[in-house]
């Protein structure tokens, strides 16, 4: 059976943070802890708060299959630090931390722009990812801001209200394109995730190990890896024969 779809996994597979946007989430806080006229002394313990509270994200992501949203993370901080931000000021803050998408820490990986162009005259593209604090409405603005919309479609965690391995979001691809499993390929770079999720529904799986290279042996291998995306024509080339 030909290959029709081939999904990709955003973060780690299409797109990296180098380096992390913590420091620039703990900035965008402050700033506004200081707006609000809370103390020096308060601000000292923001980090230990955004520790806090990417530890909480991690747990429900990895125990119940949900990513959290940004105002869910920044309702978390907060807590940590005992304060209340108003409305207005919580709102806006919201927005600032999910805009650090937009800035030079987020990267597309080495190769992704040419392999794409080379898809998407020959297959469906699609992507099926978790969101960090970033919704998939942010993620699809960078998508159309970097020029690298050719996806045909897109099932985001915060927005399906799972996240993978779940088989409910892979299952709604193949719904969506009316495509049988061994008739998609999905790539992505977590074993946990992308591989046991793309294969608990019968997908052809693919790891990219060029970002991280996760060798976490707890869950089954992809059917490929591949460190350069100049090797991918060649194996879906051998999934077609």
């Amino acid at each position: 059976m030909s290959i029709k779809l081939i999904s990709f996994d955003f973060w780690g597979t299409l797109y990296h943070n180098k380096p992390s946007l913590v420091e620039k989430q703990n900035t965008v806080i402050q700033q506004f802890l200081k707006r609000a006229s809370f103390d020096d002394a308060l601000l000292d313990k923001v980090s230990k708060a955004i520790s806090f509270a990417w530890t909480k994200w991690d747990v429900l992501w990895k125990e119940e299959y949900r990513t959290l949203a940004v105002h869910d993370w920044l309702a978390i901080v907060l807590e940590y630090l005992e304060v209340e931000l108003s409305e207005d000021f919580f709102t806006t803050c919201c927005s600032e931390l999910q805009a650090l998408l937009f800035t030079g820490n987020t990267k597309e990986i080495p190769g992704v722009r040419p392999i794409l162009e080379s898809l998407y005259t020959h297959y469906k593209l699609s992507i099926i990812s978790d969101t960090g604090i970033e919704s998939g409405d942010y993620m699809r603005r960078l998508i159309r801001k970097d020029k690298l919309d050719y996806f045909d479609y897109a099932v985001f965690s915060n927005e399906f209200g799972r996240s993978k391995p779940h088989s409910s979001l892979f299952n709604a691809l193949l719904t969506y394109f009316q495509l049988e499993p061994e008739e998609v390929v999905h790539i992505g770079d977590l074993r946990r995730t992308d591989i046991e999720g793309a294969k608990s529904v019968g997908m052809h799986t693919i790891r990219f190990s060029g970002c991280k290279n996760d060798e976490n042996s707890m869950y089954n291998e992809a059917d490929f890896v591949i460190d350069d995306y100049a090797l991918l024509p060649g194996i879906l080339e051998k999934l077609t024969r």
